[in-house]
């Protein structure tokens, strides 16, 4: 079964009133479906550290965006060692310098 609930990220500190209601004036409300016992593990996170849930999941959002970031930029890095592979004498001083010290 799904919970459906309505959900608030907050991207400013500029408040106007709706109703009795404060929010930032640029938030969007968005609703998601979501399974129940996912939601139950979210709501206990949620409350041991004082949240709501939707801070949880805007945090969560950021996350999972910069993770997204970090991945293209490691695929980036791989296509580009791909397109040029190290070669040998790159490293050669530097791994030496590091083990002078082994004889």
């Amino acid at each position: 079964m799904r919970a459906c609930f309505q959900l608030s990220c907050f991207y400013s500190n500029c408040l106007t009133r709706i109703g009795e209601q404060i929010t930032p004036a640029n938030m969007k409300t968005v609703s998601i479906a979501i399974d129940e016992r996912l939601l139950e593990q979210i709501d206990t996170i949620v409350q041991a550290r004082q949240l709501k849930r939707s801070e949880f999941f805007c945090e969560a959002a950021r996350y999972w965006l910069k993770q997204q970031q970090i991945k293209k930029l490691v695929e980036k890095d791989r296509k580009g060692y791909r397109r040029q592979p190290v070669q040998p004498e790159e490293f050669g001083p530097l791994i030496r310098a590091q083990q002078w010290g082994r004889l």
